[in-house]
């Protein structure tokens, strides 16, 4: 049952996606009476300067618009200041208001241990995802700021992007993020529901490159890299094409000790935690391959990891060494397959396995994940879509 949201506060920071510097201007916000500003869709370009003034606050400013322009750069730090603003426009379609979000219903979509996700509906009609972090969960506003402003700036289309983040007078943390209406791989592997796609070779693999290419913009795309922190089949949104998409990155570097340690906890019991967690607790790099290897292995042999599920990599090992390895795969997987080998198959669960490796720097990082996986694609792939499932107002899926 949809419910009212009820939040209260004064600061709205909307993320956004820089554009290409076309050329310069200059904007110097100075007067206190100013209250809204528009500059709309006026061919401007180039980073936002800091204020002619440096300590103005323009403290009644409450909207400022530069919408469909083609500014560049990292988000602007002195907008933080404008404690009034409550409507912000950097870009093309990323618009919304402290009001829309404030007057949303919601609907509880997921709780973990740290916030609950809310289906939020908007008073036009469209949807956003709010997750509002538990009380307490978060460190403090001055630590918060950095990393939102970092995780702002994703933009890449295997991850779900950041828009915005909202804090209240009462404490309370709302991300607000883009709503897919698609469901978790999680669900594509695990649940039994009437009419759910089959997952073949070509849409496992398809999955699994985009999960791949997500992590490495994660780790080597940006200018500082981010480590996703809890990689795993419930944090992959899967399209009607396949198209995976990563949620829930870098949430660990919001989150005081306490509930990051117990976000690795998880981990450990969903079967995701690389072992050297044990002793160094922060995840890195490395230990988001490692995850990534564990669902790779999920992907291909579709099983639960951790306690509720199978040991992978310990299956595998014992299928290897009675060589009956083909028995490892899903069903699924091996539909419409002539040769393991030529199909990529056989790579990709000594990939996954190498992705699981005990010692950290033995494994191989998502670069060189995504190059195996592209060199070794199924055979068929107009397997994503059988003649019954396609289309005609389909586009090709790749």
């Amino acid at each position: 049952m949809d419910q009212p949201l009820s939040f209260q506060g004064p600061l709205f920071t909307p993320c956004f996606t820089p554009a290409p510097i076309c050329q310069s201007y200059w904007f110097t916000p100075q007067r206190d009476w100013l209250v809204s500003l528009r500059l709309h869709a006026n061919s401007l370009s180039g980073p936002l300067p800091e204020p002619a003034l440096p300590n103005s606050t323009c403290k009644n400013l409450q909207s400022l618009d530069l919408g469909n322009n083609k500014f560049s750069g990292n988000f602007p730090e002195f907008i933080t200041r404008f404690k009034a603003l409550k409507e912000l426009d950097l870009s093309g379609g990323e618009h919304l208001t402290l009001e829309d979000v404030l007057n949303a219903t919601g609907q509880v979509m997921e709780k973990t241990n740290y916030g609950t996700v809310y289906k939020a509906k908007l008073a036009d009609g469209g949807n956003i995802a709010l997750r509002l972090l538990r009380e307490g969960s978060c460190k403090d506003r001055s630590s918060c700021l950095p990393v939102i402003k970092q995780l702002g700036k994703v933009r890449h289309e295997n991850l779900v992007p950041l828009r915005a983040f909202y804090q209240g007078k009462r404490g309370e943390k709302l991300l607000i993020y883009d709503y897919l209406p698609n469901r978790s791989l999680y669900d594509f592997l695990h649940e039994s529901r009437a009419g759910k796609p089959v997952l073949n070779w070509a849409r496992r693999h398809k999955i699994a490159l985009g999960i791949a290419r997500g992590l490495t913009y994660l780790h080597t795309g940006l200018e500082v890299p981010i480590t996703h922190g809890n990689v795993r089949s419930k944090n992959v949104l899967v399209d009607d094409f396949f198209v995976a998409r990563l949620t829930e990155f870098g949430l660990d570097k919001l989150m005081i000790p306490a509930v990051a340690d117990e976000i690795v906890a998880l981990a450990k019991t969903d079967g995701y935690k690389a072992p050297e967690l044990q002793r160094m607790k922060k995840c890195n790099s490395r230990t988001d391959v490692y995850a990534f290897g564990i669902l790779l292995l999920e992907i291909l042999i579709g099983k639960k990891p951790g306690r509720n599920g199978v040991d992978l990599p310990s299956m595998v090992k014992v299928a290897v060494l009675e060589e009956t390895t083909m028995e490892v795969f899903d069903v699924e997987v091996l539909k419409g397959i002539r040769s393991p080998m030529e199909d990529g198959l056989v790579q990709a669960l000594k990939l996954a396995m190498g992705c699981c490796a005990p010692v950290a720097s033995v494994r191989p990082t998502m670069d060189e994940v995504v190059k195996q996986l592209e060199e070794n694609r199924p055979r068929n792939r107009s397997a994503l879509y059988s003649p019954t499932e396609t289309r005609s107002e389909v586009g090709t899926p790749f």
